[in-house]
């Protein structure tokens, strides 16, 4: 009897010891934490990320009144541009400038270009590649690349300069999953902005290409712009108040997982197409 009640004690050990490495499995961020593993649908979350990020505007824009600033004519207008995230994102605003863009014409002078009024037309969210994917399509109520002409230190307005398109324009955010105060929200973010330089008629015009010009243009642009808005996303705020945006759901997404017990996340890590959640049960 002595010998069967000292296996019983080892088989305990043993069961105890298996369920001590279950509560401990989970995110390689929360090893070490307890918890319990349940798994939801990555884009049931992208449908929260794009309701916290719904009403976000992207303004570019840098075309002002004609002006002198001394000798210099210019049709530049600073801090004109500017980020403003949605409500539920912190409605957080920041406002920034594009430069004007000058392309020196030699003996015809020099053609000054800016961006004129592009803004936010529609937005989506969804799941790829074990992140969250924001995609802004822009568009401009009129030309997207306005064109001025000066020459001798006059003003020859709009005649000399033509007026270039971008087209497809299309920024692309990629939020990272993470746990974040105590409910889910993102790591520093990846942003992509992707659109062309279109000429109406012919690129060659007062001796120069400005195709290739406008497309140096474009690249300073990019280059600001997928700054400005990873700055914006990135902001402690920010990624606070998504994350308080998405707790308010999460007692639903854990019942459709079948976890009547949820207390509160500890752990999130991206397996495909959904996410394993690790739980402290109530």
């Amino acid at each position: 009897m002595r010998q069967v009640g000292r296996v019983g004690r080892i088989l305990g050990g043993v069961f105890a010891c298996l369920a001590t490495i279950f509560l401990l499995s989970g995110s390689p961020g929360t090893a070490g934490v307890v918890g319990a593993v349940a798994q939801i649908r990555a884009a049931a979350v992208a449908s929260l990320i794009h309701a916290a990020f719904a009403g976000t505007q992207i303004r570019l824009h840098n075309l002002g009144r004609e002006h002198a600033e001394g000798p210099y004519l210019t049709w530049h207008e600073p801090n004109a541009s500017l980020i403003r995230l949605g409500p539920l994102a912190s409605g957080a605003e920041a406002r920034f400038t594009i430069p004007e863009y000058v392309v020196n014409a030699g003996p015809y002078g020099s053609l000054k270009y800016y961006v004129n009024q592009i803004a936010v037309r529609s937005m989506s969210a969804d799941w790829q590649d074990e992140g969250f994917r924001l995609v802004f399509r822009l568009e401009s109520a009129g030309v997207e690349l306005k064109g001025y002409h000066t020459a001798f230190g006059k003003s020859l307005r709009d005649t000399g300069a033509p007026d270039l398109a971008l087209r497809a324009m299309r920024i692309t955010a990629v939020l990272p999953s993470a746990q974040r105060a105590k409910s889910i929200s993102y790591d520093p973010v990846r942003v992509d902005f992707n659109t062309e330089v279109v000429a109406a008629g012919t690129c060659r015009h007062k001796g120069v290409d400005l195709c290739a010009e406008l497309r140096r243009f474009r690249t300073r642009l990019v280059e600001l712009v997928e700054r400005e808005l990873a700055d914006a996303l990135n902001r402690e705020e920010t990624r606070d108040r998504v994350a308080e945006a998405v707790r308010v759901h999460l007692p639903d997404l854990m019942r459709a997982a079948r976890v009547n017990n949820f207390g509160t996340i500890v752990g999130v890590t991206a397996t495909g197409d959904s996410l394993t959640i690790t739980y402290a049960p109530r």
